[in-house]
C-alpha cells in the first residue's frame, strides 16, 4: 500500500498545506503527496485549495482559510481565476511560505520514483495542467508513471486521458450520503457536481468509459460494502482512501486495523492521509 501526503502534510507545528515545506516532508516520509491545481488569471497552475461557491456574479472563494492576513486583504474576495500570477507570487500562506507554482514542484520529481497526484480543483485548470505535464515528460523532468491525475470533475479526466493516454487516472467521489452538490458556479452541466460514491454514480457511462485506474473516496467509504462494490465493477481498479478532517488524524486503532486489513488482502492499494509521519510508507 502506497501512503501519499494530503496537500503534503497537514500536522501542527510542521509546514504549512500545499506548500514547498510540506511536500519536501512527504517526499522524506511517504511515497509522494496530493495536491491541488487552480488557475490564475493569467493561465498560470498554482497548488493551493481553492473550493468556489456562491454564484458566477458573485463566486466566494475558501482562498482566506490558507493565508496570512496581509495576503486575505489583498485578495479582498477574489478568486484565483481574477487574480494574475504576478500578483499571486505576492502572497503568503499563513506560516509565510509562498504558494507554490507548477514550476516550483516539478524539480522535487527529478530522478526519483515519488509519485504526484494532480486534482484537478480550478475551474478549466485541466488544459493548462495537460500541456505543462507534456512538456515535462518531454523534457524527463518527470516521467509519467509518476503521476495520478485526479479530480470531481470527471468530464476533464476524460480529457486528459484523451492528451495523456500515459498517465494514471483517479476518479474522486464524495462520501454515498453526501449531498449533491455544484462543482463551482460556472458549472451547468449534468456532471457538473460532487458525486457521492453510490452504485448509480459509479456506472455512469462517463465513469465507464473513463475506466478509471483509481477510484477515490473519504475515509468514510473504507468498509466491506463499498469496496466491494467499487471491485464488481472495476475489478482491475486501484481503490485509494483520504483521509479527511484536519489534525483529526484517526488515532483510534479500530481504524487503523481497517486500513491495515484492506491493504494486507490488497483491496485497498493508497491512502492519501493529513498525518505523514503517523503513516510512515
Amino acid at each position: 500500500m502506497k501512503v501519499l501526503g494530503h496537500r503534503g502534510c497537514i500536522i501542527k507545528g510542521k509546514p504549512y498545506q500545499n506548500s514547498l515545506g510540506a511536500f519536501k516532508l512527504a517526499l522524506e516520509y511517504s511515497d509522494g503527496f496530493e495536491t491541488d491545481a487552480c488557475l490564475t488569471k493569467d493561465g498560470e497552475v498554482v497548488f493551493i485549495h481553492e473550493e468556489v461557491t456562491g454564484t458566477q456574479e458573485s463566486p466566494a472563494s475558501s482562498l482566506p482559510l490558507y493565508l496570512d492576513k496581509v495576503s486575505i486583504e489583498a485578495v479582498n474576495e477574489r478568486v484565483l481565476q481574477d487574480i494574475s500570477s504576478a500578483e499571486v507570487k505576492t502572497f503568503k500562506l499563513k506560516d509565510g511560505q509562498k504558494i507554490p507554482f507548477f514550476e516550483d514542484i516539478l524539480p522535487l520529481f527529478k530522478n526519483n520514483d515519488k509519485t504526484w497526484n494532480i486534482e484537478l480543483k480550478g475551474h478549466n485548470v485541466a488544459p493548462v495542467v495537460i500541456k505543462k505535464l507534456q512538456k515535462a515528460f518531454d523534457a524527463d523532468d518527470i516521467k509519467p508513471q509518476q503521476v495520478v491525475v485526479s479530480s470531481f470533475d470527471h468530464v476533464a479526466l476524460h480529457m486528459v486521458k484523451e492528451k495523456l493516454p500515459q498517465v494514471k487516472i483517479g476518479a474522486l467521489f464524495v462520501a454515498h450520503n453526501d449531498p449533491v452538490e455544484r462543482l463551482n458556479p460556472w458549472r451547468d452541466d449534468n456532471e457538473g457536481f460532487y458525486m457521492p460514491l453510490t452504485e448509480q454514480n459509479l456506472t455512469r457511462p462517463l465513469i465507464q468509459t473513463l475506466n478509471p485506474h483509481f477510484i477515490i473516496g473519504p475515509h468514510t467509504e473504507l468498509n466491506e460494502t463499498q469496496i466491494n462494490m467499487v471491485k464488481i465493477h472495476y475489478p482491475q481498479a486501484k481503490v485509494c482512501i483520504w483521509v479527511c478532517g484536519e489534525y483529526n488524524n484517526f488515532e483510534a486503532t479500530e481504524f487503523d486495523s481497517q486500513i491495515e486489513r484492506f491493504a494486507k488482502d490488497g483491496r485497498l492499494a493508497t491512502i492519501i492521509v493529513d498525518d505523514i509521519l503517523k503513516h510512515k510508507a
